[in-house]
């Protein structure tokens, strides 16, 4: 698995502007079948098998497994990286679209933290011995852009260093939502910032 898929064309961009596809990319850093997305996520697998088609067509997933099971085959995906990004290049085209349509992605991880947050405090994880887990933080930044590709950089690192691949075997599982972006004049001035 890469650990970034770089998205060349905005119809590819498009594709995962859906939410629910980020969430299926998101379950799927694992090997699952359309059924066990369907499950997780409350959907049908049908459902579940269109968006994961669209995912595959742009080679965003891909076919890992085939087992037979009785009479059935069962079709076992995963994503092909564990993280998405626009190329620079990208935005040399339309930006206008691919702006609205990296807008559109973004509110999209913005709702799948916030279902997420929800499943998590409906599910009682938010217990004293398991705040250490969670980090609440949003921050201002004042950087020039040699900074801000330096910052950038080290969040990388920091990403592939912690990430899944590394895991042990019993981890204790999270999601991180990032955005970054600019900040209109005015705003960022009701920050939180919250270890528990």
């Amino acid at each position: 698995m890469d650990d970034v898929y770089i998205i060349r064309d905005l119809e590819t961009l498009r594709t995962i502007a859906d939410s629910r596809r980020v969430d299926i990319l998101r379950l799927l850093q694992q090997p699952m079948t359309a059924s066990q997305v369907g499950q997780r996520l409350g959907e049908t697998s049908n459902s579940i098998y269109y968006h994961i088609n669209e995912l595959e067509k742009k080679g965003m997933v891909r076919l890992v497994e085939t087992r037979l099971k009785g009479h059935l085959t069962e079709k076992y995906y995963q994503a092909v990286a564990r993280g998405y990004s626009p190329s620079p290049t990208l935005f040399e085209s339309d930006f206008e679209a691919v702006m609205e349509t990296g807008v559109e992605l973004n509110l999209g991880l913005l709702d799948t933290a916030a279902y997420e947050m929800k499943r998590a405090l409906a599910a009682n994880l938010f217990q004293p011995d398991t705040m250490s887990q969670t980090y609440f933080s949003q921050n201002p930044l004042a950087l020039a852009p040699e900074q801000l590709a330096a910052f950038t950089q080290r969040l990388d690192a920091l990403l592939t260093e912690f990430g899944m691949d590394g895991c042990p075997s019993d981890p204790a599982t999270s999601l991180l939502t990032i955005l970054l972006h600019p900040l209109a004049p005015g705003g960022g001035t009701n920050q939180t910032d919250k270890t528990e």
